[in-house]
């Protein structure tokens, strides 16, 4: 997993998917601060199906603090004013927000949460409003946020791991 998460330009550390920072591969939780894995496509959803449990195109590394936020919490729009911004285990304020019921995750991940629920959907048959409040929010955010360099580099170090691809990644269209 830590492959695929790597940081652009440090072979030592790893990108959160939901805090952005950058952190040490060998940061893993430790007490109450580090990362750990984020099933964007919430493992509590579907139990301990493999290969799906362990299928690395919906798994990131993510702070453990704002992986406890999202929870299994469907991804939704919510109004900055009344929704909690997420405080990651280092104490910084993110770009995530959470209420009760649902998580809205930063402007980089939405993109990358969509394609992962996308996928999770063709190759398992999983329920796009199990993780998404509508399809077509997930849509929006799919088109609204394009696939980065980041997001090609991690679909072709997966590829190199389990010999699977992200369609949607390879074509957003």
């Amino acid at each position: 997993y830590e492959a695929a998460d790597e940081a652009e330009g440090d072979s030592s550390k790893v990108l959160l998917i939901y805090s952005r920072r950058t952190v040490a591969k060998s940061a893993h939780v430790s007490g109450s601060t580090g990362w750990n894995r984020e099933h964007s496509f919430a493992k509590s959803l579907f139990g301990d199906a493999a290969p799906a449990v362990n299928d690395n195109h919906h798994i990131f590394a993510d702070d453990n603090k704002t992986n406890g936020a999202r929870g299994n919490k469907p991804f939704n729009e919510l109004d900055p004013a009344s929704s909690t911004r997420v405080t990651d285990s280092y104490g910084n304020i993110t770009d995530n927000y959470s209420t009760s019921t649902y998580f809205m995750p930063n402007d980089l991940a939405k993109g990358e949460v969509a394609r992962s629920t996308m996928y999770m959907n063709t190759r398992y048959g999983y329920s796009v409003t199990l993780n998404f409040k509508s399809v077509e929010l997930m849509l929006k955010w799919h088109l609204e946020h394009p696939v980065t360099n980041r997001e090609i580099y991690r679909n072709n170090t997966v590829h190199s791991l389990q010999k699977n691809r992200n369609p949607y990644i390879d074509r957003q269209d």
